[in-house]
């Protein structure tokens, strides 16, 4: 629009109302894996272990934080539900 129109860009990004930001913003490629491997090694020797146990003996003395661990978790579909009690 600022070559079309001959607009400034502050006056381009106005129009569609868009912040002035949005223009330089690049997505990030996110590289999961690293956390990828940790899960299967952990869960290879301990196949019991949730989220949890696995976080705290595998993931976080690697460094990894836990909203990644966890996305990285639930992408793998280890997130299973616990049975209900029968009453």
């Amino acid at each position: 629009m600022q070559t079309h129109r001959g607009l400034s860009a502050r006056r381009a990004d106005r129009a569609p109302r868009r912040s002035r930001s949005a223009r330089h913003y690049r997505s990030r490629v996110r590289d999961n894996g690293p956390p990828f491997t940790a899960i299967e090694a952990h869960l290879k020797g301990n196949p019991g272990h949730g989220f949890g146990l696995l976080f705290d003996q595998a993931l976080r003395p690697q460094g990894f934080g836990k909203t990644r661990s966890w996305r990285v978790y639930v992408g793998l579909r280890l997130n299973l539900l616990r049975r209900g009690k029968r009453r």
